[in-house]
């Protein structure tokens, strides 16, 4: 089995390490982590040293750059972190469907809509953060794959609506409660208190960033 190398923010590759991981949760979570290719440390006594804390982090930056405000550089660091340990993880589960990650954004954002299942393109990419020419990119896949179609208004042609097919809607619905337990799977043995807290800390991480991003692109 290869090494998962993750390399983020300049941090050295470390192997998977899940501390007090040899329960029988902590062994169901590094099975499956295994089967898609991380190596995997059970145990605070192995060999391998464990993946670093935010600890090791803030230190090993206060030490080579005391000169440097280290939180945010650790606190992006784990965010990326996250996402790519995570990233392989799910679209995995995605790849079993035929999906890519970002065509079930774009299925999942229709269906959490409600009835009928349809948003205009603008809607859409104000949902996902994305520029108009990566939206159309994902919707012509999509509508190829025959999940989505775009309805022109006869009133005004320019008007459009991308709504659910029976099939789309359909795959959908069995992809979302494959990856919702896929991802209750990952976070397992985190404690669901400080995972709602951790959601309304980013959930406020990313108003105060668009903010920003606002502000700037006011400026400009």
């Amino acid at each position: 089995m290869g090494e998962e190398r993750v390399s983020v923010q300049g941090f050295r590759p470390m192997r998977i390490g899940i501390l007090g991981g040899t329960g029988p949760a902590g062994k169901a979570l590094g099975a499956r982590l295994a089967s898609i290719g991380y190596e995997i440390v059970l145990g605070s006594r192995s060999k391998y040293r464990a993946m670093e804390t935010v600890d090791d982090i803030l230190g090993q930056w206060r030490r080579e750059r005391p000169d440097l405000d280290p939180i945010p550089i650790a606190l992006f660091g784990m965010i990326a972190r996250v996402y790519l340990i995570s990233r392989r993880y799910i679209n995995g589960t995605l790849k079993e469907f035929g999906l890519t990650r970002e065509m079930f954004d774009v299925l999942a954002t229709l269906r959490r809509s409600g009835p009928p299942y349809q948003l205009t393109p603008t809607q859409l990419s104000r949902s996902l953060v994305l520029t108009g020419p990566g939206m159309t990119n994902r919707l012509d896949r999509l509508e190829e794959s025959g999940l989505v179609l775009r309805l022109r208004s006869t009133g005004d042609r320019r008007s459009v609506q991308i709504s659910l097919t029976a099939e789309g809607f359909k795959l959908i619905e069995e992809v979302t409660e494959e990856l919702a337990h896929s991802e209750s799977q990952l976070i397992a043995t985190f404690d669901p208190e400080k995972a709602t807290q951790l959601i309304g800390l980013l959930e406020e991480l990313t108003r105060q960033l668009r903010q920003n991003e606002s502000r700037t692109t006011g400026a400009n």
